[in-house]
């Protein structure tokens, strides 16, 4: 398999997991559709830190964007702007 196909295609699946991550820290928020808890400070420490936003959001929605970027400049060894001559000698 081509690196180029399978750099789109681990992109294109860490899209909907960061988003799911995303949307299951803030229901945490508002335990039964509720927001009570929350003013109540009853909500636990993991979920204030925003675990779920920060690091399985936004950290995971970087680098599969950077991933689906370079995936689109070609095939087999262009990443991020480095190209191959395929004579063996770099240009």
């Amino acid at each position: 398999m081509c690196t180029g196909k399978c750099s789109l295609c681990i992109a294109v699946t860490l899209y909907p997991l960061a988003l799911i991550s995303i949307i299951c820290n803030i229901v945490l928020f508002f335990p039964d559709g509720d927001i009570k808890y929350a003013k109540d400070g009853h909500i636990t420490e993991e979920v204030k830190y925003m675990g779920g936003v920060i690091g399985g959001g936004i950290m995971v929605l970087l680098p599969a964007l950077h991933i689906h970027l370079t995936g689109k400049q070609g095939c087999c060894g262009n990443r991020c702007g480095v190209s191959q001559t395929g004579n063996g000698e770099n240009s």
